[in-house]
């Protein structure tokens, strides 16, 4: 239920957490392995990036016995499934040494397998500013692009999809008005599903006060996605 709520949530990494560490408790449950095979695995229709196995990174040979204790006691917690707890620990981890860089790499992962995306994000771009290892740092900046997902990031993600779902109570009623949008040109790449009786579309609408790339005022257009079925339940994302 945990998995299912974060994958709806865009938690992508959450939800894979919560799926793995169900199928470690249930390892003869063949549909939740199934489930995970479909959703990360090697068909699956997510970037390498969001699906691959991340796990914690180790603390310095070099640190203090009462830090390795401390960080020792923290990856125990994550492998009980504690992982509130485990971030609680790298935090004050983190902050006691703003340099370590594991640390905050730990912590941006736990946040991020907690569905606290912006707090894991916000705990990755410090490990970033801190990581002097390139591959590292790379691979970092990629989970970053993912913890941008998600309900939350709106005001950080590179765009948003919004979507309304109604019912047409007289399909027959639309026909006219999809006519006239044809005539204007208004619908761009119209495709009819006839063994599903679903009608695709881009409908433009008119924004106005754009400047085109010559300088002069264009009757600008936005587009959005829709589409109809023969049930008349219409579909309209933004």
């Amino acid at each position: 239920m945990i998995a299912d709520c974060e994958l709806k949530s865009g938690h992508v990494l959450a939800g894979g957490a919560a799926m793995k560490m169900a199928q470690h408790l249930q390892p003869a449950d063949e549909e939740l392995r199934q489930s995970v095979q479909a959703i990360f695995g090697p068909e699956s229709r997510l970037p390498v990036t969001a699906r691959k196995d991340y796990s914690f990174q180790g603390t310095s040979d070099n640190a203090p016995a009462a830090r390795r204790t401390a960080w020792n006691q923290a990856l125990a917690g994550a492998a009980t499934g504690k992982l509130g707890d485990a971030a609680r620990a790298f935090e004050q981890l983190a902050n006691d040494d703003a340099n370590d860089a594991p640390a905050w790499y730990n912590l941006a992962l736990a946040r991020a397998w907690l569905g606290e995306n912006k707090a894991a994000l916000d705990a990755l771009e410090r490990y970033l500013a801190v990581e002097n290892d390139e591959a590292r740092a790379t691979d970092a900046a990629a989970l970053a692009e993912i913890l941008h997902w998600g309900r939350g990031m709106e005001s950080q993600s590179d765009y948003v999809e919004d979507s309304v779902v109604y019912q047409v109570l007289d399909p027959q009623a639309l026909s006219p008005v999809l006519e006239e949008w044809q005539n204007a040109r208004r619908i761009v790449g119209a495709q009819v599903d006839e063994e599903q009786g679903i009608l695709t579309g881009l409908l433009l609408e008119n924004t106005g006060g754009i400047v085109t790339r010559r300088g002069g005022p264009a009757d600008a257009t936005a587009g959005q996605l829709f589409h109809v079925d023969g049930a008349g339940h219409s579909v309209l994302a933004r």
